[in-house]
């Protein structure tokens, strides 16, 4: 059930602000050691679970960090249960995963739009139709004050968001 939970919150900005911190910055190494040095072998539902929530981690964090060792623990474990699983839930994650940590391109292409996409909530003005992003030339958005996962290009565009995001706007406890 906690694995549930922490796949539900790891595509919210919250968590995505969390991972930048110093405090979550290692959460890719910390859950490919956990998967790469366990024993035991996995239900099919945890394999899913706990792939879905290391691909999370492999497109917000990349695989540079991982030693050397633990990918080596990881691909085989991995490679077993996508070719056991092929076709569900498990055999996908467990795919996802196998696939980034072999740098294939097709992966890597995937990845950074999903990296995107899962940043954009940080990095892109929160009101619609306003696609101006921190990137943009000399631009520097506003974090909101609150929750801090959510920018704007100025105070018109947050007041203009604010109904649709006080209802997800909640302070942030790192």
């Amino acid at each position: 059930m906690a694995m549930i939970m922490i796949n539900v919150v790891c595509h919210l900005p919250y968590f995505v602000r969390f991972q930048k911190t110093p405090a979550g910055s290692d959460l890719v190494v910390l859950e490919a050691t956990r998967i790469g040095n366990a024993v035991d072998d996995p239900s099919e539902s945890e394999i899913g679970e706990i792939c879905q929530f290391l691909s999370t981690l492999l497109v917000l964090q990349g695989t540079s960090t991982i030693p050397e060792d633990i990918k080596q623990k990881l691909i085989p474990k991995l490679d077993t249960w996508r070719r056991r699983y092929d076709g569900q839930f498990p055999g996908e994650t467990s795919d996802r995963c196998y696939q980034s940590l072999k740098g294939t391109l097709e992966m890597t292409m995937m990845s950074r739009m999903m990296k995107d996409k899962l940043e954009m909530p940080l990095s892109q003005c929160g009101a619609r139709g306003c696609d101006l992003r921190a990137d943009s030339v000399g631009l520097e958005l506003k974090q909101c004050s609150r929750c801090k996962s959510a920018v704007y290009c100025g105070a018109t565009h947050q007041k203009e968001h604010w109904a649709e995001h006080k209802k997800k706007c909640y302070p942030a406890a790192f």
